[in-house]
């Protein structure tokens, strides 16, 4: 299973195409949740239809039947498809109830992007700008019974890669650093500890113009 922030979802494709496996990501049964099924169709990624307030029990039980084999990959939004942004919701939490199978979260920061005017802040890179992607090592919250438990150690490894992405783009750190920094940071994962990237702006509140 593979976390991100809704809006982070625009190039986040790219990250699976031409991949071995099955993929698919949960869609919201809206007009807009159309177009992103369409656009992840054409990268070879299939969609669960529903959400947190339509169509949930359904997702569940599709994901349920899919896992079993687990031969199949899914991108969930856990702030989707209506927010708060960057708030993980239980349904998160409950679809990684298994404790054998991994979970990683993922972020992209870009070196110039927009940012819209939607709920979730949807940021497009501006043309000619880098994308960094970062993808957290394998993260097993399953093991967890308590469902906050869950949700805080989902929402701070998103919080994690978020910052290194951040951190890259930024030209704060170097490429070839990012992976140790990102192992360290996640030891400290429970640990209520600074930022080492100090004055990095959080990305979700970041628009260039």
């Amino acid at each position: 299973m593979v976390c991100l922030w809704h809006n982070q979802l625009l190039l986040m494709p790219f990250m699976w195409s031409g991949r071995r496996g099955g993929a698919y990501a949960i869609v919201s049964r809206s007009r807009d949740g159309d177009r992103i099924a369409a656009i992840l169709r054409f990268f070879g990624i299939g969609t669960v239809r529903g959400s947190s307030t339509r169509g949930g029990t359904t997702v569940l039980r599709q994901i349920l039947s899919m896992t079993k084999t687990g031969e199949s990959s899914f991108f969930i939004t856990p702030d989707g498809p209506t927010g708060p942004p960057f708030k993980v919701k239980e349904g998160a939490a409950f679809m990684a109830y298994r404790p054998d199978i991994p979970l990683y979260c993922m972020s992209v920061a870009y070196t110039r992007s927009q940012m819209l005017g939607s709920w979730d802040g949807f940021l497009v890179p501006m043309p000619f700008s880098k994308a960094y992607f970062v993808c957290s090592p394998p993260l097993y919250p399953g093991g967890v019974k308590d469902y906050s438990v869950r949700l805080k150690e989902i929402e701070r490894g998103l919080s994690i890669v978020n910052e290194v992405a951040m951190a890259l783009s930024m030209s704060k750190v170097r490429l070839q650093d990012a992976e140790v920094i990102l192992e360290q940071r996640f030891l400290e994962n429970r640990c209520e500890e600074p930022s080492p990237f100090s004055g990095a702006e959080d990305q979700n509140r970041r628009q260039d113009t």
